[in-house]
This record gives C-alpha cells, sequence and structure tokens, in this order.
C-alpha cells in the first residue's frame, strides 16, 4: 500500500495525484491526464517519488488507455536517470514486467531476452534525416513482433517506440 502523505509530485505536493488517478480509473477526462502528466514529469525530464508511486496504477491502466500507457513510457524512459528514487524503482519490478509484456506482447521466454546484455537483435540499419531525426532498423531479431520485416526504433533524438514492422509497413 503507497503511503501518499510521502510521495510528493513535481509541485511538492502530496495530496493531488492520488486523487487525480482516480479520476482517470473513472473515466477518460483529458484535462485531468494533462495535469497528472505535469505532475508526475517535471519539465519532461525529471521524477519524484509521486512518479514511482503512480507507476503501477498507470500500467494497469494501460492496457485499455493509450494516454496512461504513454504516461508510464514516460516515465520508465526517465527511471534510468538521476531521481533519488532507486528503492521506489525497484519496488516497481512487478509494474515494470508487466508494461513491457502488454506494450509489445512478449512471451516470458521472450522477456528473458531482454535482461541480457546482447539483445536478441542484429543487422542495424541507420537513417537520420536533415532535421536530425532518426530511425534504426533491426533487420534480424528472435523477437516475435520482428518477423518477418524486422523491428524499427523510431524518432527522434532519443528512443521513444519500437514498432514490429509487417507488410503493411
Amino acid at each position: 500500500m503507497v503511503n501518499w502523505a510521502q510521495m510528493y509530485d513535481c509541485y511538492f505536493e502530496t495530496g493531488r495525484v492520488p486523487e487525480l488517478l482516480g479520476a482517470v480509473e473513472r473515466e477518460d477526462d483529458a484535462e485531468a491526464w494533462k495535469e497528472l502528466g505535469y505532475r508526475l514529469v517535471l519539465e519532461h525530464d525529471l521524477l519524484t517519488p509521486a512518479s514511482f508511486a503512480a507507476l503501477p496504477r498507470l500500467v494497469r491502466l494501460a492496457s485499455g488507455s493509450g494516454r496512461a500507457l504513454r504516461l508510464a513510457g514516460e516515465i520508465l524512459e526517465r527511471a534510468a536517470g538521476h531521481h533519488g528514487c532507486d528503492d521506489l524503482l525497484a519496488d516497481c519490478a512487478g509494474a515494470i514486467e508487466e508494461f513491457r509484456e502488454s506494450r509489445f506482447g512478449l512471451t516470458t521466454e521472450e522477456l528473458g531476452w531482454l535482461n541480457h546484455p546482447e539483445l536478441p537483435l542484429a543487422v542495424p540499419q541507420a537513417v537520420v534525416w536533415a532535421d536530425r531525426t532518426w530511425a534504426i532498423r533491426f533487420a534480424e531479431s528472435r523477437l516475435r513482433p520482428a518477423d518477418p520485416y524486422g523491428i524499427l526504433v523510431i524518432n527522434g533524438t532519443r528512443p521513444v517506440d519500437v514498432e514490429g514492422l509487417d507488410d503493411e509497413e
């Protein structure tokens, strides 16, 4: 059980995040999602204890909500940085595993491959455009979403999405 009284958000407040989570669990409220994003990810970069406390609830919502999926992804993209919440991050291990499984549809065996130093990806092909955005396609992989055309890491100056390529793309 989360002690929200100790989980300050980006505004250094402790009560608003659980209220907003309750609101978005009841209905898809665009304003509540917007405020929740501002409170959990400061200036698109920094995380707080409330970010990690909210993560398991966001992951549970992610199967039916693109907004929850994006916000959980934003938190996880920044989780490797300096945030002073390593103990809270460790408590999120189950939610992180669930997020990876739901986001990419990987089997338990495939998820295990991602924990090895050598990823199951090969033959990288990079494209960089004049506006400094980029894409990397891994033409070979043991992961099911890569069959038969590969996996694409796309968009911008840092990885933001991974897509399996199929014959429609």
